[in-house]
């Protein structure tokens, strides 16, 4: 859009072109910087929080999957004890922490 300003180009793009040169611009690679190239780049939470992008999009952001619940009893007492009164202030939530991982975004 600012390229067809700069040129004062009022008519409409064919989509062909927009395409082309998506694909064009996306398909350069640059070795030196594998995570931050101006382009499309795609991470796990955790890695790419506080870093400066314009845009984030998350996706897998479904009811039920996000924020995940806690896993049930099994062998970690922890678990076991999360809907008890032995569970203590401060004690690990998965829920809580994808909660938190959020809000840092």
């Amino acid at each position: 859009a600012r390229d067809a300003q700069r040129a004062h180009y009022a008519g409409k793009v064919p989509a062909e072109v927009v395409r082309a040169h998506f694909a064009a611009v996306l398909g350069e690679s640059d070795t030196r910087a594998p995570l931050l190239t101006g382009g499309i780049s795609f991470g796990r939470m955790v890695p790419m929080r506080l870093l400066p992008f314009r845009v984030i999009c998350l996706l897998g952001m479904n009811d039920g999957d996000f924020p995940r619940r806690d896993p049930a009893a099994g062998l970690n007492r922890l678990t076991a004890e999360l809907g008890t009164e032995r569970r203590r202030h401060g004690d690990r939530s998965t829920r809580e922490d994808d909660r938190f991982l959020f809000l840092q975004l």
